[in-house]
């Protein structure tokens, strides 16, 4: 299985500081990726369409505008396409706490990129 911390700090960390997707350039977001099954939490700071900052988070980091709650599984399925992220969130697979209408409009945005942007371990 290929490695969380590869596709953050590898695979997202070479797309930083370029627009994402057309249409979106004047998205901001901050959004958290929260591991269940890792007790992990890496944070996604998005900013005029482009990933700005991306890190591992420790237990006292503020909360963001939208967490995604999931298992490592699921997180490889939603990456490599077998499901989309509003198809896990509306199987529960994943679940979204703060901004559920913020966390719809970025999953949208997530399928999209996922397809444009895949991940190759």
């Amino acid at each position: 299985m290929p490695s969380v911390a590869d596709f953050f700090e590898r695979h997202l960390s070479a797309l930083q500081h370029k627009p994402l997707l057309a249409g979106y350039e004047h998205y901001d977001m901050t959004c958290e990726i929260h591991f269940l099954d890792r007790s992990e939490r890496w944070r996604i700071d998005i900013t005029n369409g482009c990933i700005s900052e991306i890190r591992i988070l420790d237990s006292d980091a503020p909360s963001p505008q939208v967490r995604f709650d999931l298992t490592e599984p699921v997180f490889w399925d939603i990456v490599e396409g077998a499901i989309s992220p509003q198809k896990a969130f509306f199987t529960r697979k994943t679940n979204i706490k703060g901004d559920l209408f913020q966390g719809m409009k970025l999953a949208k945005l997530l399928s999209l990129f996922f397809e444009q942007y895949p991940y190759r371990a």
